[in-house]
């Protein structure tokens, strides 16, 4: 069950989603733009729904509302509103650097650094509450 607004307009709070359970690996990452379901990295209690941004080994550059990858400006149409952080980061070769589509109202790696993989539990692929927006998730 989705409890913020942090992945809007894609995902809603109250929106029921099913998640495929699935172990990734520094062999078997998520892909760049899966929206996926992990333990938050610092309470390891609360569960977290964010879309992977940064791939195991890249840089991931905040500059001025814009996302690079080592350098490549990110193409992201599914990000809401206007939001202005600054920051670079590594990716370790077992993590991947996570951030909501509603980048203003979002706590994600750049508030907690990059996701262990160990910590996904799966990907988010289905809302099935509300009924007028059942469907899969892009």
């Amino acid at each position: 069950m989705v409890t913020s607004s942090s992945m809007e307009p894609l995902l809603k709070p109250g929106d029921a989603l099913l998640v495929r359970r699935i172990r990734y690996t520094p062999d078997n990452p998520p892909q760049r733009g899966d929206v996926i379901f992990f333990r938050d990295p610092i309470t390891k209690r609360d569960w977290l729904v964010k879309r992977v941004i940064g791939l195991p080994g890249e840089t991931v550059t905040l500059w001025m509302g814009q996302v690079y990858i080592n350098g490549v400006p990110l193409y992201e149409p599914y990000v809401s509103g206007f939001w202005e952080d600054y920051g670079a980061w590594e990716i370790p070769p077992d993590g991947v650097f996570v951030l909501g589509d509603n980048r203003a109202h979002s706590n994600d790696s750049r508030d907690f650094g990059p996701v262990p993989l160990e910590l996904i539990e799966g990907k988010v692929v289905f809302r099935y509450f509300p009924l007028e927006r059942m469907g899969r998730i892009p």
